[in-house]
């Protein structure tokens, strides 16, 4: 999710660039002209919905310098400026991530900022900033707006998670699950889960059709406010969890043996390097001791036994 967050941070930034090119938005936001809005606005939200496609999002939102709605693309979750007030003022990420993007806050600073929200039992990853269009001037450009782009935490999001830690992952926000990598039936199960036991604060074990899972619950923060908006469930079969572990000892099991079996040459050849020479000698010895002081020990080592 950190690495996620950073790739949409800096899709963010370019999308602002593209932004300050839009003369309509310009004009409908800089200048607060209602005949312009009224005149733009199809236009505005066509170029949003092409701002949408180009950074790669779920959808695009103007704000004005009021932090209002007053544009976003076809997918945009709330339908006015209204419904965006109404879910400001509910939500407590949101009216923070407003408070942080358009200076409102003690240091009066705007920024950009990261945001998770939860919307009509929907999980959205958001990036929001500022626009201030005016530049050159001696002082800071004022704030005339404000860009919000945010995507849905999707199902494909959750498997690709998923694969990457050779696990399953599911997003849940009010007790449902918006997004996962499980299957439908599996889906289901877990959800029967957490209804039977919403409190879940440590890692417990879920039956998932034939399998059981090892699961770990994780709270959703919002980056920016640091309140949990939702919950993560990490899943990893113990089926599989066994099998990675059976492969696990058969592999030191391998290379055990072998290297007994690596000792046992290399102490065999040492063993017989060193006695070969000295039974040789023996021999000579006693052959000697018999009378036969005309044998000759043929050797042409040249170390302390030659």
């Amino acid at each position: 999710l950190s690495r996620m967050q950073e790739e949409r941070s800096a899709r963010m930034r370019q999308a602002c660039l593209l932004v300050m090119q839009i003369p309509e938005l310009r004009a409908l936001i800089a200048e607060h002209s209602y005949e312009l809005q009224a005149g733009y606005s199809s236009s505005l939200e066509e170029r949003l919905d092409h701002l949408t496609e180009v950074v790669d999002a779920g959808f695009v939102c103007a704000l004005g310098p009021d932090a209002m709605l007053i544009a976003g693309s076809r997918q945009t979750p709330w339908r006015d400026g209204v419904a965006f007030a109404e879910y400001v003022g509910a939500f407590d990420p949101a009216r923070r991530m407003i408070e942080q993007v358009f200076g409102l806050t003690p240091s009066g600073t705007p920024h950009s900022e990261v945001c998770v929200w939860a919307f009509e039992g929907e999980l959205y990853q958001l990036v929001a900033a500022p626009l201030m269009f005016q530049t050159g001037s001696d002082g800071p450009a004022p704030i005339e707006g404000g860009l919000i782009i945010g995507s849905p935490l999707t199902d494909d999001l959750a498997a690709t998670l998923g694969a990457s830690q050779d696990c399953e992952v599911s997003f849940v926000a009010d007790g449902t699950i918006t997004a996962s990598s499980l299957s439908r039936a599996g889906r289901a199960q877990l959800a029967a889960s957490i209804a039977s036991a919403p409190a879940v604060t440590g890692p417990f074990t879920a039956t998932l059709g034939a399998d059981q899972y090892l699961s770990l619950y994780e709270p959703l923060l919002d980056p920016c406010s640091g309140a949990a908006v939702g919950s993560m469930f990490i899943q990893q079969s113990q089926s599989e969890f066994e099998r990675l572990f059976n492969n696990l000892w058969i592999t030191m099991l391998l290379i055990i043996v072998c290297g007994l079996l690596l000792a046992f040459v290399g102490s065999f050849l040492l063993s017989t390097a060193i006695t070969q020479p000295i039974n040789k000698l023996l021999g000579a010895v006693r052959r000697v001791a018999e009378g036969d002081l005309d044998h000759n020990v043929a050797d042409d080592r040249r170390d302390e036994l030659g």
